[in-house]
């Protein structure tokens, strides 16, 4: 099933007064519209949780439903939603330095991405900060346990990317000024943080922003990140479900050009979701090895502070029989310890601790707890 985002969760009634944002993407990445914007489609208001999936592969694609006329959007509307966006963005901003962006992972149903964004902004310092919640299409199981999910999975790397790439990009380009952005990800959420901040890779046969499939030429915009709208950039990444479509040598020259960025990371070596577990390797069917796999994640390091402002920390712990779900890493210490050294908690008690691992080649190295 495909993520459809809750319409109550997108109303932007509230949002001056709350400093507190909902966005969602479908699979292209393009804007499931709020209410109050709903008169910039050519269909008006519509009701996205009524109309059904179709076919044994569906897509679920704002440009093309069923009954609607395949006219959701005019050419003009996604811009128009994007424009709206970064204004409203801008607005609550204000004089606030401060724009803190949460994104769920894969395999999350509307109500279960909620509550995993709302865990991940209740565990990190949001004061004298907007919020920015981020919803994408990681498609979901509708609640059903199905241990293997190959198929699917590979379809949410290509959503993941899109969102971040053709969606959130676009909104944060068009911020009035430059702030500090602090992306908070779970899982595949990463993806999205990552390919907002730089381009992905794509496999050859993917209908991708600049490719041109056998089907014809792909209809994405495609944009170039503007960094000049950064004064600087931090990421907490819990269980980054990703690998060698965004940590690659384009991925970190891409991140030279930007400004200081900071980035955080907690994995478990033993997570039964980015290992694959015994079935087949991690980077098969959509490569997942930072979120576990320590020779990677320092390959990691290596590439995101050699020749850069980018810092890069992060703590490994292994676990087995732990789950892969979000309230699981906030409970790891390693994960309060991080936050603490990141600047990110709410833990008023927080002290420095000089085992974390850091880009600057100081600390002791990893640290790992059973």
């Amino acid at each position: 099933m495909h993520t459809r985002p809750d319409k109550a969760r997108l109303d932007i009634g509230n949002v001056a007064r709350t400093s507190h944002l909902s966005i969602a993407f479908d699979q292209d990445g393009n804007h499931y519209p709020p209410a109050q914007w709903a008169h910039v489609l050519p269909n008006g208001d519509f009701d996205w949780m009524t109309i059904p999936e179709r076919g044994a592969s569906p897509a679920f694609q704002l440009r093309d439903l069923p009954g609607l006329g395949n006219t959701v959007y005019a050419d003009d509307s996604d811009e128009a939603l994007i424009q709206r966006y970064a204004e409203l963005l801008g607005a609550v901003l204000g004089e606030t330095k401060r724009l803190f962006v949460f994104i769920h992972g894969f395999n999350n149903t509307h109500r279960q991405a909620a509550n995993n964004i709302d865990a991940l902004a209740g565990a990190v310092d949001t004061s004298n900060a907007v919020r920015l919640d981020v919803f994408w299409d990681g498609l979901n199981d509708s609640g059903r346990s199905t241990a293997v999910v190959p198929f699917r999975w590979r379809k949410s790397l290509v959503y993941s990317s899109l969102a971040g790439q053709i969606g959130l990009r676009r909104v944060l380009n068009r911020l009035p000024r430059p702030v500090e952005v602090i992306f908070v990800t779970h899982s595949r959420g990463a993806g999205v943080a990552l390919a907002t901040l730089a381009d992905p890779f794509y496999a050859a046969n993917i209908c991708a922003p600049g490719g041109k499939p056998a089907g014809g030429q792909c209809r994405y915009d495609h944009e170039a990140p503007d960094y000049s709208r950064y004064s600087s950039i931090r990421m907490l990444m819990l269980a980054p479900a990703i690998g060698d479509e965004h940590i690659r040598q384009s991925t970190f020259d891409q991140i030279s050009a930007l400004a200081p960025v900071s980035i955080h990371m907690v994995a478990n070596e033993k997570d039964r979701a980015t290992c694959k577990t015994f079935l087949f390797p991690a980077h098969w069917f959509g490569d997942s090895r930072l979120g576990f796999q320590p020779s990677y994640i320092r390959g990691a390091e290596e590439g995101f502070t050699q020749n850069t402002q980018a810092s890069f920390a992060y703590r490994t712990f292994a676990a087995t029989g732990q789950s892969h779900a979000v309230t699981t890493y906030l409970q790891r210490k390693e994960t309060r310890e991080l936050m603490c050294a990141a600047g990110l908690s709410v833990d008023a008690a927080c002290a420095p601790h000089p085992n974390t691992r850091n880009g600057n080649g100081n600390g002791n190295g990893m640290s790992s707890a059973q």
